[in-house]
């Protein structure tokens, strides 16, 4: 049975979850290093195997990255709008 008692082990887990903190960023970083990388000789593999137009595929990297940059951007900027006019509103 688990009581609401602050005993030994419930003063140890800050202590526990500080240690491998840095540890998980490590095997995360790690962990999107190794992806990329797969992802990489993937396209590679492809792009050599089916013998596929390298700027063509540029291209569509090109517009999938403004298509991105465009959702990641446009919420910014209504935040920073919304937030100034509240600024201004309020003096």
């Amino acid at each position: 049975m688990v009581s609401d008692s602050d005993g030994p082990q419930d003063s140890m887990q800050p202590e526990r979850r500080r240690r491998w903190r840095p540890l998980s960023d490590r095997r995360l970083a790690r962990t999107i290093g190794l992806g990329v990388v797969a992802v990489a000789l993937a396209l590679v593999w492809l792009v050599r195997e089916f013998q596929l137009d390298v700027q063509e595929l540029l291209g569509f990297l090109g517009v999938s990255v403004v298509f991105v940059a465009a959702f990641a951007v446009l919420p910014a900027a209504v935040f920073a709008i919304l937030w100034l006019l509240k600024r201004v509103r309020g003096k």
